[in-house]
């Protein structure tokens, strides 16, 4: 189990440069007790291992104390499934646009202003 904790600690220095990785490390390790017995069995190391290769389960892990962030329904292998994040907040939904045709400027204006932003970057 050492030797797993030193290569999942280097494994997340050179993925994400965390300065305290430690309690990352805690946390996927108390993730990957799936029977929830305090002992990391080989399979469940394997498992830990192919998750920690995909970033997307590395941020979700870190980030699963926020509301923002979905969270881990389970996994299978290297196989994670997660919630739906639904957030009543948005300004719009999929079905109504940011602006209303009579605010929208102008298809002049807008031609004018995507022309200077590719000009001011190509300077």
């Amino acid at each position: 189990l050492d030797r797993f904790y030193i290569s999942l600690e280097k494994h997340i220095q050179k993925t994400i440069k965390l300065d305290n990785p430690h309690f990352l490390i805690q946390d996927l390790l108390k993730f990957a007790d799936f029977n929830k017995d305090d002992k990391i069995s080989l399979s469940e190391a394997r498992s830990l291992w192919s998750l920690v290769q995909i970033d997307e389960f590395v941020y979700t892990i870190l980030l699963s104390d926020k509301a923002y962030a979905p969270k881990i329904r389970g996994t299978c292998g290297h196989i994670f499934a997660l919630d739906k994040v639904i957030n009543q907040n948005l300004p719009f939904d999929e079905k109504q646009e940011l602006y209303s045709s009579s605010e929208r400027p102008n298809w002049y204006q807008r031609v004018r202003l995507a022309v200077g932003i590719i000009e001011f970057f190509s300077d």
